[in-house]
C-alpha cells in the first residue's frame, strides 16, 4: 500500500531532501513528527520472550515496523499474513532490504554483515536487489549511486547513515535468529518458500484506526506509549479503536513494551480494557533487569445455546 507520503517521497529526486526528512530525528513537521525519526536496524526488546509460545499459524498479525524483528518473531512463531505499519516512511525500505539479505546470505554472513556494519555496501546490495519490490528498488537504485562515492563531504553519504540514520548495537540483537543458527536457517526456509504475504502502511499512531480496514489476531504496538507521555488519553482512546475496529475475538493487543520497570509498575486497565502482564527478564552488564509486556485480550464471542420446547 502507497500512500500519499510514500508518492511524495519517491517522486522527489533530492536526496538531501529525503535524508532530513527520513533521517534525521530533529526534523518534526505535520507528515513526518516525533515517531518518524529513527530506523532501528535491531530491535532492543526481548521479542523471542514476549512471542514465546504464541500460536500465530493462520493468524493475521499487525506490527509496528521500525527493524523488522517484530514481524520477523511473527513469521517465526507461524504467521504468514502481516501487516507493517510505520510513521517512518524509511522503515519498509530498510525491512524489504533487511528481509532480503536473510534469504540470500547464510547466518555466518548474516551476522558479519551487521558486525561490520557493511549492509549498505554495493557487493552486497547488487546480491540482493532483483528480490526488493519495484518502488523500493527504485529507492535503493538511487540511493547506491549516491553512496558510489569515496567522499564523505556531503550531508547524505554512507558515513551519514552508519551514524545518523540506524542505531545499529549487535550486543541487542534478542531475537532467537540473530543467536541460534537453527532458528535462521529456519526462517530463512520459511522466507524463501514464497508463501508469506506482506502489507507495508506509513501512518502515524494517531491515524492507525483511520488506514487500517482489516480485523487481525496480534497486534503488537512495541512501545509507542512512551511517545505519549504527553497525552496519555489519546493513546488509550487510540487502543480502544483499534480494539472494537481491528481485533478479532480472542485476539490481543500488546499496548506497550515497558522497558526497565516491573509489572507493578503497570496500570491496572487502559482505556477501557484490563491489561494482563507479562515480566520479561533481561541481564545488562551483569545486572537482572526486568522489562513489562501490557497485553489486552479480547474474549471470544459466546455463543448462546436455545434449548428446545418438547
Amino acid at each position: 500500500m502507497i500512500n500519499e507520503a510514500d508518492t511524495e517521497f519517491l517522486n522527489n529526486t533530492d536526496y538531501d531532501m529525503a535524508y532530513e526528512k527520513l533521517f534525521m530525528p530533529e526534523i518534526y513537521d505535520d507528515c513526518f513528527n516525533y515517531t518518524t525519526g529513527k530506523a532501528f536496524a535491531i530491535s532492543n526488546e526481548q521479542l523471542a520472550k514476549v512471542f514465546a509460545r504464541l500460536n500465530l499459524s493462520n493468524k493475521k498479525v499487525l506490527t509496528v515496523g521500525s527493524s523488522g524483528d517484530q514481524a520477523i518473531n511473527a513469521i517465526l512463531r507461524g504467521s504468514k499474513d502481516i501487516t507493517i505499519i510505520d510513521a517512518n516512511i524509511f522503515a519498509r525500505y530498510f525491512i524489504e532490504y533487511k528481509l532480503a539479505v536473510i534469504k540470500i546470505f547464510d547466518f555466518k554472513t548474516f551476522n558479519e554483515i551487521f558486525i561490520k556494519h557493511d549492509f549498505f555496501e554495493w557487493h552486497i546490495y547488487a546480491k540482493i536487489s532483483h528480490l526488493l519490490s519495484p518502488q523500493v528498488k527504485q529507492f535503493w537504485d538511487t540511493l547506491m549511486l549516491d553512496l558510489d562515492t569515496d567522499s564523505y563531504s556531503s550531508s547524505f553519504n554512507a558515513r551519514a547513515i552508519k551514524d545518523k540514520m540506524l542505531m545499529i548495537d549487535h550486543n541487542d540483537r534478542h531475537s532467537k535468529f540473530y543467536r541460534n543458527e537453527k532458528t535462521y536457517n529456519m526462517l530463512q526456509q520459511l522466507l524463501n518458500q514464497g508463501n508469506i504475504t506482506i502489507q507495508f502502511i506509513t501512518a502515524e499512531f494517531s491515524k492507525f484506526p483511520t488506514v487500517l480496514k482489516c480485523k487481525y489476531d496480534f497486534i503488537y504496538l512495541s512501545n509507542i506509549y512512551d511517545y505519549y507521555a504527553h497525552n496519555r488519553h489519546s493513546f488509550s482512546k487510540i487502543v480502544d479503536m483499534l480494539y472494537e475496529r481491528n481485533l478479532n475475538p480472542n485476539g490481543k493487543i500488546v499496548a506497550n513494551y515497558d522497558f526497565d520497570r516491573g509489572s507493578s509498575f503497570a496500570p491496572s486497565h487502559l482505556g477501557k480494557h484490563k491489561i494482563t502482564t507479562k515480566e520479561i527478564l533481561r541481564y545488562s552488564h551483569g545486572a537482572q533487569i526486568k522489562d513489562t509486556a501490557w497485553i489486552i485480550i479480547k474474549p471470544r464471542i459466546k455463543h448462546s445455546t436455545i434449548s428446545k420446547q418438547m
